[in-house]
């Protein structure tokens, strides 16, 4: 446990369950602020007004204060104020003085998946990733922190009011490639994607976004590899999709609701078992 002084609002209360049996199914509608759950080791109470726990299913970070209200949280890699408005702080980890940065689940899907306890979406230190729609590059922004020098992400978004950010964005992090293009046709930029990915997560917003992630499935992830993606409707109507995912070797192994974060779409996240 490593210990600081916040600088900014956002806490939120935890409200702590997680079902781990089978397909993990969170569809109840429920609207508790989280579900992410903690170890037990890991929340014991300090003299300090903020702790910071490692995140069980990436590398982020959870920030709690002495009444165990939490954000989530990723670890600064880079000096420059990137103008998303998100709130920092400082702490010791590992004996180092660091810059953390609060990632809104309001803002972002993936930190709301996170904090609703998904556990199959294990972004690290040195993850190779695809992200379909990018828009103003925020989450990715976090993502790159997360995954390092040794990691990279890359960017796919077609929206001419966000290529200008995202662009700027890559420009600052090596670890970012920003794709323009349409991904409906992801063979226009196979030779910038050098291997294949470990996790691909699809939030285009597109009408075909099932075609767009089976289509970067067989292009670019790994037999084995991980993806997500946000889709329209609740997570109960989801059998449809999750049929014709598997008919292309995608399995779904966890479905979710992200309420009360975000209202009207649900998560598939699952695995390539590619033959």
């Amino acid at each position: 446990m490593v210990n600081g002084r916040a600088k900014g609002r956002g806490w939120s209360k935890l409200d702590l369950t997680v079902d781990d049996v089978g397909l993990v199914d969170s569809t109840d509608g429920s609207d508790n602020s989280s579900e992410y759950s903690l170890p037990n080791a890991s929340v014991q109470s300090t003299k300090s007004e903020i702790s910071i726990v490692p995140h069980q299913n990436s590398g982020a970070y959870i920030a709690l204060d002495k009444d165990f209200q939490m954000k989530l949280v990723t670890r600064c890699t880079i000096p420059v104020d990137e103008g998303y408005g998100e709130d920092t702080f400082s702490a010791e980890l590992n004996e180092e003085r660091c810059m953390f940065r609060n990632w809104s689940p309001y803002q972002s899907k993936l930190a709301a998946a996170l904090l609703k306890g998904v556990k199959n979406v294990q972004i690290v230190e040195g993850t190779k990733l695809i992200y379909l729609g990018v828009a103003t590059g925020c989450p990715v922004s976090h993502i790159a922190d997360i995954v390092g020098d040794s990691g990279i992400v890359y960017a796919v978004e077609t929206s001419p009011w966000a290529n200008g950010q995202l662009l700027e964005m890559a420009k600052r992090r090596h670890n970012v490639v920003a794709i323009i293009d349409d991904p409906m046709l992801p063979y226009k930029y196979r030779k910038l994607v050098e291997d294949r990915v470990d996790f691909i997560f699809c939030d285009t917003q597109h009408h075909e976004q099932l075609r767009i992630l089976i289509l970067h499935a067989r292009h670019f992830l790994k037999p084995g590899g991980n993806f997500a993606i946000m889709l329209p409707g609740a997570a109960h109507d989801s059998i449809k999709a999750m049929n014709r995912l598997h008919a292309e070797q995608l399995d779904t192994i966890e479905r979710i609701s992200l309420q009360p974060y975000v209202r009207g779409q649900y998560l598939l996240v699952g695995v390539y078992n590619q033959s």
